[in-house]
């Protein structure tokens, strides 16, 4: 029946018209933000806070191991997801914080886990999935008052029609990883330019295996075949070049300060010589 109604559309709603009706969907997706007005427009504050300062995202991968990150004690910091786990925070604390998973993504383990980040991390601001605000709110996990949400939706491919002319007092972008989000938060934030750390994005060389500074909890991010995870990346990769384009749209330029990996969309510049 799936085979037939596939050949149906095909054949008998035009290729064009179906495209019209999706960015229509589209459209009037960013016309329902404001139902969330309530939350997301408390992200205005941010808005060009950091305007013209450089700031360091760090993702996990691994290399940040080899990396000095006292060096950046006095930088524009944002971290992510498990970076609670790092020890560095005994020396110095992050001026944002984000994690980017869904509401969807969130097995018991993980809810665990996320749930000792603000014990450990004491940020300006936390940036979150607007799916997990009832989840936080109920279980107490973040600060109320330092802890802002926000909204995705669309393709790189619909943003690009836009111009990537995003707000995160409205929705932006949809993204796969929470380093695309953190790269959203840092443009709003005025950043200039930035540089990310930690994205090793090389876990295609290790048989879907996606590895971190840290411990995986369950050994393998990827839970489908190989081909899967060849199509995840090029979706991801796809995401860093919109990203990219909205940055220099911006008059930003994002550096890929990284020791290694595979991430190739940014231009490389040695973390070291930075100092």
């Amino acid at each position: 029946m799936a085979e037939v109604s596939r050949f149906l559309l095909d054949w008998i709603i035009p290729m064009g018209f179906r495209e019209l009706m999706r960015w229509r969907e589209f459209k009037q997706g960013i016309k329902t933000a404001s139902k969330d007005s309530d939350i997301l427009s408390r992200n205005k504050k941010f808005h060009n806070l950091y305007a013209g300062r450089r700031c360091f995202i760090i993702g996990t991968g691994p290399s940040i191991s080899r990396q000095d990150l006292t060096l950046i004690s006095n930088e524009i910091t944002i971290v992510m997801n498990h970076f609670h786990e790092h020890p560095i925070l005994e020396k110095w604390q992050p001026t944002f914080y984000c994690a980017g998973d869904p509401l969807s993504n969130y097995t018991p383990e993980e809810t665990k886990y996320i749930s000792k980040v603000a014990s450990k991390i004491h940020p300006q601001a936390y940036f979150l999935h607007l799916s997990l605000k009832d989840m936080i709110v109920k279980n107490k996990m973040f600060p109320i008052e330092n802890t802002y949400y926000l909204k995705f939706l669309g393709s790189p491919h619909e943003w690009a029609r836009l111009k990537y002319n995003w707000n995160l007092n409205g929705a932006v972008m949809d993204i796969l990883t929470t380093m695309h989000m953190a790269i959203i938060v840092a443009l709003y934030l005025g950043c200039s330019p930035i540089y990310l750390i930690g994205a090793d994005h090389d876990w295609l060389s290790s048989n879907t295996h996606m590895k971190h500074f840290y411990t995986n909890m369950d050994g393998n991010d990827f839970k489908g075949s190989y081909k899967y995870a060849l199509e995840y990346t090029l979706e991801l990769w796809q995401i860093h070049e919109a990203l990219r384009d909205a940055a220099l749209a911006r008059g930003v330029t994002i550096y890929n300060a990284t020791d290694g990996g595979f991430l190739d969309v940014y231009p490389r510049v040695d973390y070291k010589t930075l100092f």
